[in-house]
């Protein structure tokens, strides 16, 4: 069994408290395989995030994914969440 690293928990934590505000937006989630799916998030738990999308609901594991980004969320958010990825934290 694969344990979550501090980054995982705190992306999880993150959903979960934005989940509520965005339910009608249409969301981006990144894997770290780089696929997208694109929808609404409409559940998200400690082991994954489930995003609804014109084919159906999909069940993407945490430990896959890489980046969510939210419709409506401002620039400054998203380039400092692309910033933190790279590991440019100045």
């Amino acid at each position: 069994m694969r344990q979550l690293g501090f980054g995982s928990v705190g992306l999880i934590a993150a959903l979960a408290m934005s989940v509520a505000a965005v339910a009608q937006s249409s969301d981006r989630v990144t894997t770290v395989n780089k696929r997208n799916y694109s929808g609404t998030i409409n559940t998200v738990t400690r082991n994954d995030v489930t995003v609804e999308t014109r084919g159906g609901n999909r069940k993407i594991p945490s430990n896959e994914i890489e980046s969510v980004v939210f419709r409506d969320e401002r620039r400054e958010l998203r380039s400092s969440r692309v910033a933190a990825l790279r590991g440019a934290y100045e």
